[in-house]
This record gives C-alpha cells, structure tokens and sequence, in this order.
C-alpha cells in the first residue's frame, strides 16, 4: 500500500505488471476450468458476463447510464458491505457492439477483483454516511479511458490493464506470439512497421478483441514499440 495522492484513500495498492497478470489470469483460468474442463481462448461474452456475476452482487447489461454523461460505458458501484454491482450501457448490448463490450465487462470486473477491497477497510469522512448510492463509491468508466487511461487515474489505469489481462492473457500472448512469429523473440526487442502489425492482426483474431485493444496489450507487455506509450506500475 501507498500514499493515495487524488486523497481518494488515505492509502491505495501499487500492484506490479506480473502481480496484475497473475490475479487476471488466474481468475479467468480458474473459472473457465471450472465450468468447461480447461481454459480456452478467447475467454466467450457469455462467460465474461458469468464471470462477473461469481464476483459481483449483480449484474445489468442493459443499464441507462445517460445521467452520468453520454460516453460513460459501465459503471461499478461498490458496496461496503459485500459485492460491488456492475451496470453496462444498454447500447452496448443493443447494438451488437461486442469487442467494446467485452472490453467493458473486462474492466468492470477488474474494479472488482482488486478495487472493492478498499471501500470495505475504508473509513474516511464522507463515505458510506447512509444507505443510498453515493458519488463517492460509484466508478463510472468512459470509452476513452477503458484501455489506456492516464497514469494519474490509479483505479482505471488499474482497470484497463486487468480488461486487457482477462482477454489477453499473458501467457497465451507470449505463446501465440513464439509459435506465430518463432525469429522474434530473441534477446529485448520491440516491433515495428510490417512485423508490428502482423502481431496485431494475430492477437486481435486469437483474442476476438478490437485492434485497438490488441495494439495496447502488446505495448504493455512491451512486445511493441510505441514512442507514445510508457510502461507504468500503476
């Protein structure tokens, strides 16, 4: 735990990259062992969503969050007393926008595995004073944050990586990757260009995420090169 410098919590969790990995893809493994026998990749909707609901109080798929701003995504809503709930923009569902939504089920369930922790030990003034939802536990995430937020904003920077590491795992990353492209990993280099690309398209099919999605993972995990992105242990 670290000095909480948003003074959000007197004290936060620096987590490193391997810690974060670690608890996404054991708890998608663990999971999808249970249920099917083995772990496969890409991790379905279906058991995504299911995933949550081991995790979560509940969970809303077709939520109205338009008061909360028209960019707002998924929202958690943690609770002091037990399991946070999980409410998604019912666009999502509606319009058959799958990688976006898998993305926000992913960083949904990431505020819940590492984040709900610390609204239970929490006791600073202004928190939990009645029963009623407050602003103070409510996480409302934004499409343009869900994958790389700034290094600032510790809870969704925090989020987006998990979202990545249930989708994405690392492992399976890195092994799809030496199977894929066997002359790459040799010594610290990073792609760019035609190879970069390539290792792009292959994680975006492997994983059935968006583009987008899959070019920040590989950056993360520093298999990339990106002058624009810089590694964080937020």
């Amino acid at each position: 735990m670290i000095r909480d410098a948003t003074r959000k919590f007197r004290e936060r969790p620096h987590y490193t990259l391997d810690e974060l990995d670690e608890i996404s893809e054991r708890a998608a493994a663990e999971y999808l062992t249970n249920k099917h026998g083995k772990a496969q990749y890409p991790i379905s909707t279906d058991d995504l969503a299911s995933l949550i609901e081991v995790h979560a109080e509940d969970l809303d798929l077709y939520a109205d969050l338009s008061r909360l701003g028209p960019d707002i995504d998924g929202v958690t809503i943690f609770n002091p007393k037990g399991k946070p709930s999980i409410r998604i923009a019912a666009a999502l569902s509606e319009a058959r926008r799958e990688n976006r939504l898998r993305t926000t089920l992913a960083h949904e369930l990431g505020h819940t595995l590492i984040h709900n922790i610390l609204f239970k030990r929490c006791t600073g003034p202004g928190l939990f004073d009645d029963e009623e939802v407050q602003t103070d536990r409510v996480q409302a995430c934004r499409e343009g944050s869900m994958l790389n937020a700034g290094q600032s904003d510790w809870m969704e920077w925090q989020a987006g990586y998990v979202s990545g590491a249930i989708l994405m795992p690392a492992t399976q990353v890195r092994l799809i990757i030496t199977r894929r492209f066997p002359n790459y990993i040799r010594g610290n280099i990073a792609a760019c260009g035609d190879l970069y690309e390539a290792m792009v398209e292959e994680v975006r099919s492997a994983f059935q995420v968006s583009s987008e999605a899959a070019r920040v993972r590989l950056q993360k995990l520093q298999l990339v090169r990106d002058a624009g992105l810089t590694p964080s242990l937020f």
